[in-house]
Formats: structure tokens, C-alpha cells, sequence
């Protein structure tokens, strides 16, 4: 290994909660970092690390999850905001995007499954085999025609079956995990294939009616648990920006992110 490597894996290593970590002191190297600037230069030259981008995100999260436009926004290395924070937007010749936008797309789905597994749980009082025996949101709560009821079966099964609402939540979030842990579709964190994209595009439409049915069906809980994290929100605003979901297919309005 060159000595390069050696510092990239000294740097990253540095990045990391140890076992027996207290809860005041996780993430603690982060408030270690001298400057923004120092901070921003040490991302780019750790992207030989398959979990650079992962950390990217995560990082960004934990500053602050109000922010969806920039958590979502391809980070610019070389223009950084007044908290040091990369912005696609930004213009500026020495600007550049480092992250490829595929790989972006595929960190940023991983992330979304790692916190749709609790927006899940937060529905386990309220949405049971009982209470919820289909995964179905009815007209009168959709405010259309009698007939326009929507009625979703899990794919997990062949042929699809309908399943109580908490029994497809759990079936469509494992199947998804399992998608994007599949090594043959994805042998590399770093380079995405457009075939290993149209999986992906498959698993936003599934995954999305989580958030749908939740909006509709249990809005006590939907709320609580997107005042304090903006993940349904930052999923709809990422699939309209990305375009991975049709226009058609979405159904919480904009408004109720405001």
C-alpha cells in the first residue's frame, strides 16, 4: 500500500465511533476539524474510500435535516457556503462536482432505508394486521371519485398478494435493502450501472407509498415523525429532482411540507 494510502486509511479510521463510545461524544472528530476548508479538503482526498459519500450525507444530516435542498444537492468542492457546505448550485470556476450523480442517487437511498426502518416502527401501535388488514388508501381521504381507491399488493410475493399495511412496509423495505445490497447488481459503490439504475427507479416508486400511506392513513404519526426529521419530504423533493418517479404517481402535495 503507498504511503497515500496509508494517510487516506489513517484519516478515515480517525472518522469513526468506537465501541463504547458515550452518546455526548459520537461524531466527536468532526468539532475536531481546524477550519471548513480543512474539513472540505480532506472529503476529497478520502474518495478513494467506498464510504466517503455515505459520510457525506450523513454529516450533512446531522448539521441540520431542515436544509433539503442542500441535502440533496450534489456537494461542489472548491465553493463552500458560510458552514462549509458544498452547493450545486454554487457558480464558480473552481468549482466541480466530485461525486458522480448515480452513485449520489444510490448513498442517498441507502441513507433513506437506514431511517425509513424507524419511520416504520413509529407506526407500530397504530397500524396493525387489525387495524390496517390492506395496504389501501381509500377515495374519501384521496378526495377523488368513488371509484379511484388505491389498493397496493406486495411484489415481494409471485404473484403480488395483498397483505395487511404493516406486513408491505416491512416486506418492501427488506426487499429494497436486499436490492441495494446485492453484489451482482451493485459490485462497486462507486460506479452505478444504468441497469442497476432502473432497479433503483423501481424501488423509489414501492418505497414511496410508505410515505403516502402514512400521509393519508396515520397523519398523527406522519407528522410527529417528519417534524423532527423531514425524511418524507427530503424523499419526495429528491425523486422530483433526480426525476426517478413520475409526475403521475406522486400524491403528497407540496403543500404539506411548508
Amino acid at each position: 500500500m503507498s504511503n497515500n494510502n496509508n494517510g487516506i486509511t489513517t484519516a478515515v479510521s480517525g472518522r469513526r465511533n468506537r465501541p463504547g463510545t458515550k452518546k455526548k461524544e459520537l461524531f466527536g472528530w468532526e468539532s475536531k476539524s481546524s477550519s471548513s476548508s480543512a474539513d472540505d479538503t480532506t472529503m476529497q482526498e478520502d474518495f478513494d474510500n467506498p464510504f466517503i459519500v455515505q459520510e457525506i450525507i450523513q454529516k450533512q444530516i446531522r448539521k441540520s435535516c431542515k436544509k433539503v435542498k442542500r441535502l440533496i444537492s450534489i456537494p461542489k468542492f472548491g465553493k463552500v457556503d458560510d458552514e462549509g457546505n458544498g452547493d450545486e448550485n454554487g457558480s464558480s470556476e473552481q468549482s466541480s462536482a466530485s461525486i458522480d450523480k448515480n452513485v449520489w442517487i444510490y448513498e442517498h437511498m441507502r441513507q433513506f432505508l437506514l431511517e425509513i426502518n424507524l419511520f416504520i416502527l413509529a407506526h407500530k401501535d397504530v397500524c396493525t394486521k387489525e387495524t390496517q388488514p390492506e395496504m389501501k388508501i381509500s377515495s374519501n381521504m384521496l378526495n377523488v371519485n368513488e371509484s379511484e381507491e388505491l389498493m397496493y399488493l406486495c411484489p415481494v410475493f409471485t404473484p403480488p398478494e395483498n397483505v395487511p399495511a404493516i406486513d408491505y412496509m416491512v416486506h418492501i423495505h427488506t426487499q429494497s435493502t436486499g436490492v441495494l445490497n446485492d453484489t451482482k447488481l451493485f459490485p462497486s459503490r462507486n460506479d452505478i450501472s444504468k441497469k442497476s439504475m432502473k432497479e433503483i427507479r423501481i424501488l423509489c416508486r414501492r418505497i414511496y407509498r410508505i410515505f403516502a400511506f402514512s400521509y393519508y392513513v396515520h397523519q398523527e404519526q406522519f407528522a410527529a415523525f417528519e417534524k423532527k426529521t423531514h425524511l418524507a419530504e427530503r424523499f419526495q423533493r429528491f425523486l422530483k429532482k433526480y426525476e426517478m418517479m413520475s409526475s403521475k404517481d406522486f400524491l403528497i402535495p407540496d403543500e404539506a411540507f411548508k
